[in-house]
Protein backbone atom coordinates (compact mmCIF):
# COMPACT_ATOMS: atom_id res chain seq x y z
CA UNK A 1 0.00 0.00 0.00
CA UNK A 2 3.01 2.68 0.41
CA UNK A 3 4.15 1.91 -2.95
CA UNK A 4 1.32 3.56 -4.65
CA UNK A 5 1.69 7.52 -3.26
CA UNK A 6 5.08 6.59 -4.90
CA UNK A 7 3.90 5.29 -8.69
CA UNK A 8 1.63 8.15 -8.52
CA UNK A 9 4.26 10.64 -8.20
CA UNK A 10 6.45 9.25 -10.66
CA UNK A 11 3.70 9.31 -13.34
CA UNK A 12 2.71 13.00 -12.33
CA UNK A 13 6.81 13.75 -12.90
CA UNK A 14 6.66 11.90 -16.03
CA UNK A 15 4.13 13.94 -17.04
CA UNK A 16 4.93 17.36 -16.59
CA UNK A 17 8.23 15.80 -17.95
CA UNK A 18 6.43 15.30 -21.56
CA UNK A 19 4.78 18.81 -21.25
CA UNK A 20 8.29 20.20 -20.74
CA UNK A 21 9.88 19.11 -23.90
CA UNK A 22 6.66 19.55 -25.87
CA UNK A 23 6.81 23.09 -25.25
CA UNK A 24 10.39 23.66 -26.00
CA UNK A 25 9.43 21.93 -29.31
CA UNK A 26 6.87 24.39 -30.09
CA UNK A 27 9.10 27.65 -28.87
CA UNK A 28 12.19 25.87 -30.75
CA UNK A 29 9.75 25.87 -34.14
CA UNK A 30 8.13 29.04 -33.72
CA UNK A 31 11.86 31.00 -33.09
CA UNK A 32 12.92 29.23 -36.40
CA UNK A 33 9.31 30.69 -38.05
CA UNK A 34 10.28 34.26 -36.93
CA UNK A 35 14.15 34.01 -38.34
CA UNK A 36 13.42 32.67 -41.86
CA UNK A 37 10.29 35.40 -41.96
CA UNK A 38 13.25 38.32 -41.19
CA UNK A 39 15.74 36.80 -43.71
CA UNK A 40 12.40 36.31 -46.04
CA UNK A 41 9.73 38.00 -45.46
CA UNK A 42 7.80 36.91 -48.58
CA UNK A 43 8.55 33.46 -48.84
CA UNK A 44 9.07 33.35 -52.43
CA UNK A 45 12.10 35.17 -52.77
CA UNK A 46 15.74 33.77 -53.39
CA UNK A 47 18.83 34.53 -51.00
CA UNK A 48 19.74 37.49 -53.59
CA UNK A 49 16.39 39.01 -53.38
CA UNK A 50 15.35 38.42 -56.88
CA UNK A 51 11.90 36.79 -56.74
CA UNK A 52 11.74 33.46 -57.41
CA UNK A 53 10.62 32.35 -61.31
CA UNK A 54 11.32 36.03 -62.36
CA UNK A 55 14.36 36.35 -64.49
CA UNK A 56 15.74 40.17 -63.31
CA UNK A 57 18.33 41.14 -60.95
CA UNK A 58 18.40 42.85 -57.25
CA UNK A 59 17.88 46.11 -56.81
CA UNK A 60 20.85 48.33 -58.04
CA UNK A 61 22.20 44.98 -60.58
CA UNK A 62 24.38 46.04 -63.15
CA UNK A 63 23.42 42.67 -64.81
CA UNK A 64 22.26 43.46 -68.18
CA UNK A 65 20.43 40.10 -68.89
CA UNK A 66 23.10 37.67 -68.44
CA UNK A 67 20.82 34.99 -67.71
CA UNK A 68 17.97 35.85 -70.57
CA UNK A 69 17.30 37.84 -73.67
CA UNK A 70 16.12 41.09 -73.40
CA UNK A 71 13.05 42.25 -75.73
CA UNK A 72 10.23 44.46 -76.21
CA UNK A 73 7.57 43.99 -73.13
CA UNK A 74 10.27 42.68 -70.89
CA UNK A 75 10.59 44.47 -67.45
CA UNK A 76 12.83 44.73 -64.72
CA UNK A 77 16.06 45.86 -62.83
CA UNK A 78 18.50 43.83 -65.92
CA UNK A 79 16.07 45.99 -68.20
CA UNK A 80 17.14 49.22 -66.16
CA UNK A 81 20.54 48.55 -66.18
CA UNK A 82 20.43 47.92 -69.59
CA UNK A 83 18.73 51.45 -70.06
CA UNK A 84 21.31 53.21 -68.05
CA UNK A 85 24.02 52.00 -70.20
CA UNK A 86 22.33 52.74 -73.24
CA UNK A 87 22.07 56.34 -71.43
CA UNK A 88 25.07 55.93 -71.44
CA UNK A 89 26.46 55.70 -74.51
CA UNK A 90 24.57 58.59 -75.64
CA UNK A 91 21.07 57.13 -76.53
CA UNK A 92 18.42 59.26 -74.82
CA UNK A 93 15.48 56.95 -73.31
CA UNK A 94 13.94 56.83 -69.84
CA UNK A 95 16.00 54.12 -67.30
CA UNK A 96 12.07 52.80 -66.26
CA UNK A 97 12.88 49.29 -66.37
CA UNK A 98 10.04 48.56 -69.11
CA UNK A 99 11.27 47.64 -72.38
CA UNK A 100 9.15 49.95 -74.86
CA UNK A 101 9.70 51.44 -78.31
CA UNK A 102 12.66 54.01 -77.27
CA UNK A 103 14.32 51.44 -75.50
CA UNK A 104 14.09 49.01 -78.80
CA UNK A 105 15.23 52.35 -80.99
CA UNK A 106 18.10 52.76 -78.35
CA UNK A 107 19.05 49.04 -78.78
CA UNK A 108 18.59 49.21 -82.88
CA UNK A 109 21.04 52.60 -83.03
CA UNK A 110 22.79 51.06 -80.93
CA UNK A 111 23.50 47.21 -83.17
CA UNK A 112 23.75 49.77 -86.40
CA UNK A 113 26.63 51.37 -84.88
CA UNK A 114 28.06 48.42 -83.94
CA UNK A 115 27.78 46.39 -87.07
CA UNK A 116 25.92 43.49 -85.53
CA UNK A 117 22.13 42.23 -86.79
CA UNK A 118 19.98 45.21 -86.13
CA UNK A 119 16.79 43.54 -84.37
CA UNK A 120 16.32 45.31 -81.23
CA UNK A 121 16.99 42.59 -79.30
CA UNK A 122 19.56 41.87 -76.47
CA UNK A 123 21.06 38.71 -75.86
CA UNK A 124 23.24 37.53 -72.83
CA UNK A 125 26.04 38.07 -75.59
CA UNK A 126 25.00 41.36 -76.68
CA UNK A 127 24.16 42.77 -73.33
CA UNK A 128 28.08 41.99 -72.23
CA UNK A 129 28.55 44.01 -75.29
CA UNK A 130 27.02 46.98 -74.31
CA UNK A 131 28.04 47.05 -70.51
CA UNK A 132 31.82 47.14 -71.81
CA UNK A 133 31.48 49.85 -74.79
CA UNK A 134 29.39 51.65 -71.86
CA UNK A 135 31.87 51.41 -69.11
CA UNK A 136 34.63 52.76 -71.91
CA UNK A 137 32.49 55.50 -72.38
CA UNK A 138 31.32 56.42 -69.15
CA UNK A 139 34.96 58.44 -68.90
CA UNK A 140 33.89 60.71 -72.32
CA UNK A 141 30.61 61.30 -70.37
CA UNK A 142 30.07 65.05 -68.84
CA UNK A 143 31.97 68.00 -70.40
CA UNK A 144 30.01 70.77 -67.69
CA UNK A 145 27.23 71.84 -67.03
CA UNK A 146 25.94 74.23 -69.37
CA UNK A 147 29.31 74.80 -71.01
CA UNK A 148 30.14 74.32 -74.84
CA UNK A 149 33.07 72.24 -74.69
CA UNK A 150 35.82 73.69 -76.64
CA UNK A 151 37.55 72.72 -79.79
CA UNK A 152 41.35 72.72 -80.23
CA UNK A 153 42.45 76.69 -80.83
CA UNK A 154 42.82 77.01 -84.06
CA UNK A 155 42.08 79.34 -87.63
CA UNK A 156 38.53 80.26 -87.28
CA UNK A 157 36.05 80.70 -90.09
CA UNK A 158 35.09 83.90 -90.89
CA UNK A 159 31.30 85.17 -90.83
CA UNK A 160 30.02 87.12 -94.05
CA UNK A 161 28.09 90.17 -94.05
CA UNK A 162 25.83 87.63 -96.36
CA UNK A 163 24.93 85.04 -93.67
CA UNK A 164 27.92 82.96 -95.27
CA UNK A 165 31.56 81.72 -94.22
CA UNK A 166 34.43 81.57 -95.23
CA UNK A 167 37.25 78.63 -94.18
CA UNK A 168 39.93 79.93 -92.85
CA UNK A 169 43.12 79.15 -94.48
CA UNK A 170 44.85 76.00 -93.80
CA UNK A 171 41.74 74.18 -93.11
CA UNK A 172 41.41 70.66 -94.25
CA UNK A 173 39.65 69.96 -97.52
CA UNK A 174 36.82 68.50 -95.67
CA UNK A 175 36.04 71.03 -93.39
CA UNK A 176 36.16 73.89 -96.40
CA UNK A 177 33.50 71.42 -98.10
CA UNK A 178 31.57 71.43 -95.25
CA UNK A 179 31.10 75.43 -95.10
CA UNK A 180 30.34 75.29 -98.44
CA UNK A 181 27.84 72.96 -98.02
CA UNK A 182 26.21 75.10 -95.39
CA UNK A 183 26.45 78.44 -97.56
CA UNK A 184 24.02 76.67 -99.94
CA UNK A 185 21.17 76.23 -97.78
CA UNK A 186 22.35 79.01 -94.65
CA UNK A 187 19.29 81.18 -96.08
CA UNK A 188 17.11 78.43 -96.53
CA UNK A 189 13.73 78.48 -94.66
CA UNK A 190 13.01 76.10 -92.26
CA UNK A 191 10.88 73.26 -92.68
CA UNK A 192 10.22 70.73 -90.58
CA UNK A 193 11.43 66.87 -92.12
CA UNK A 194 13.12 69.16 -94.53
CA UNK A 195 16.43 67.84 -96.26
CA UNK A 196 15.27 63.94 -95.21
CA UNK A 197 15.36 62.69 -98.54
CA UNK A 198 17.98 60.50 -100.76
CA UNK A 199 19.34 63.66 -102.55
CA UNK A 200 19.63 65.81 -99.45
CA UNK A 201 17.87 68.66 -101.51
CA UNK A 202 14.52 70.30 -100.51
CA UNK A 203 12.78 73.45 -100.28
CA UNK A 204 13.72 73.43 -96.65
CA UNK A 205 15.45 72.37 -93.62
CA UNK A 206 15.27 71.26 -90.22
CA UNK A 207 18.13 70.92 -88.04
CA UNK A 208 18.98 67.41 -88.50
CA UNK A 209 18.37 68.22 -92.57
CA UNK A 210 20.72 70.86 -92.22
CA UNK A 211 23.66 69.26 -90.68
CA UNK A 212 23.25 66.21 -92.74
CA UNK A 213 23.25 68.63 -96.01
CA UNK A 214 26.55 70.43 -94.66
CA UNK A 215 27.96 66.84 -94.00
CA UNK A 216 27.15 65.08 -97.03
CA UNK A 217 28.93 68.22 -98.70
CA UNK A 218 31.71 66.39 -97.30
CA UNK A 219 31.27 63.30 -98.64
CA UNK A 220 31.04 62.22 -94.52
CA UNK A 221 27.14 61.33 -95.15
CA UNK A 222 25.48 59.11 -97.99
CA UNK A 223 21.92 59.57 -96.27
CA UNK A 224 19.98 62.16 -93.76
CA UNK A 225 20.60 61.20 -90.17
CA UNK A 226 18.00 62.41 -87.63
CA UNK A 227 18.70 64.04 -84.61
CA UNK A 228 18.86 61.01 -82.09
CA UNK A 229 20.57 59.34 -84.92
CA UNK A 230 23.64 61.85 -84.20
CA UNK A 231 24.02 61.05 -80.56
CA UNK A 232 25.65 57.80 -82.32
CA UNK A 233 26.84 58.90 -85.29
CA UNK A 234 31.10 59.67 -85.38
CA UNK A 235 33.69 59.75 -82.62
CA UNK A 236 32.68 60.87 -78.79
CA UNK A 237 33.97 64.33 -77.85
CA UNK A 238 34.59 67.36 -79.68
CA UNK A 239 36.41 67.54 -82.31
CA UNK A 240 39.55 70.03 -83.62
CA UNK A 241 37.32 71.43 -86.63
CA UNK A 242 34.06 70.35 -86.37
CA UNK A 243 31.84 69.69 -83.36
CA UNK A 244 27.83 68.43 -83.13
CA UNK A 245 25.75 68.38 -80.20
CA UNK A 246 22.83 66.19 -80.25
CA UNK A 247 19.58 65.09 -78.54
CA UNK A 248 16.67 62.99 -79.52
CA UNK A 249 14.93 66.52 -80.05
CA UNK A 250 17.37 68.74 -81.83
CA UNK A 251 21.41 68.92 -83.29
CA UNK A 252 23.30 71.73 -84.08
CA UNK A 253 27.13 71.71 -84.74
CA UNK A 254 30.24 73.77 -84.77
CA UNK A 255 32.32 74.35 -87.75
CA UNK A 256 35.96 75.89 -87.08
CA UNK A 257 34.66 78.05 -84.62
CA UNK A 258 31.27 79.10 -86.24
CA UNK A 259 27.80 77.58 -84.65
CA UNK A 260 25.66 76.45 -87.86
CA UNK A 261 22.02 76.05 -86.38
CA UNK A 262 18.83 76.39 -86.88
CA UNK A 263 17.55 77.71 -83.81
CA UNK A 264 18.14 81.43 -83.66
CA UNK A 265 19.32 81.71 -87.15
CA UNK A 266 18.62 84.96 -88.93
CA UNK A 267 18.68 85.13 -91.22
CA UNK A 268 21.73 82.64 -91.81
CA UNK A 269 22.08 79.27 -89.94
CA UNK A 270 25.92 80.39 -89.33
CA UNK A 271 26.33 81.99 -85.75
CA UNK A 272 29.12 83.57 -84.10
CA UNK A 273 27.51 83.77 -80.86
CA UNK A 274 27.37 80.50 -78.55
CA UNK A 275 24.95 78.47 -76.98
CA UNK A 276 24.16 76.34 -74.13
CA UNK A 277 25.15 72.19 -75.01
CA UNK A 278 23.75 71.03 -71.69
CA UNK A 279 21.45 67.91 -72.51
CA UNK A 280 23.73 67.33 -75.44
CA UNK A 281 25.75 64.52 -76.48
CA UNK A 282 29.16 65.28 -78.23
CA UNK A 283 30.52 63.99 -81.15
CA UNK A 284 32.60 64.37 -84.55
CA UNK A 285 33.52 63.68 -87.54
CA UNK A 286 36.63 60.72 -86.93
CA UNK A 287 39.75 62.72 -88.41
CA UNK A 288 38.20 66.63 -87.84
Amino acid sequence: MEQTPLRAHRRTLVFFIAVAAAAAVILGAATGARAATRDDPGGSTSSTGTASGSGTSGEGSTDTGAARTLRRGTSGNDVMALQRQLRTLGYRLSADGEYGTKTVRGVRRYERKAGITVDGVVDPAEAQQIAQAAGSAGATQGTGAGATPQQAPGPQATLNGDGTATAPQGAPPAVAQIIQAGNQIASAPYEYGGGHNDGFTDSGYDCSGSVSYALHGAGLLKAPLDSGEFMSWGAPGPGQWVTIYANEGHVYMVVAGLRFDTSGADPSRWQSDARSSSGYTVVHPPGL
